[in-house]
């Protein structure tokens, strides 16, 4: 498990497996960023906002500040390209655990 310092950046590699012949860089997504259940407390980046890594990766630089002390969740709205959807854009919801864990700045 990674950890980082309340107050610093925590990088975190977003990367979806087995879209079904689409790339990640086809698609728009947001990932709303936040630690254990605090929910409340939040970062929400959009794919813009990342720095793309190759075809199918990308790298989220998140606030700590904003998420606080715990393990780092991930949710994330996925719009993959689909003729058969009415807006063109099938929306898929997902959500995983990562091995971030933000902690509480060491005491002097």
């Amino acid at each position: 498990m990674e950890q980082v310092t309340l107050g610093t950046e925590a990088r975190i590699l977003i990367k979806v497996i087995d879209i079904t012949g689409v790339r990640l860089e086809d698609c728009q997504f947001a990932c709303k960023f936040y630690a254990d259940d605090k929910e409340n407390l939040n970062q929400i980046l959009a794919r813009e906002q990342m720095m793309q890594v190759d075809e199918d990766s990308y790298i989220a630089f998140v606030d700590s500040s904003l998420v606080g002390l715990g393990r780092i969740r991930v949710d994330m709205l996925l719009f993959i390209p689909d003729a058969s959807a009415p807006s063109g854009n099938r929306q898929e919801p997902l959500e995983t655990i990562t091995d971030v864990e933000v902690v509480p700045p060491a005491q002097q």
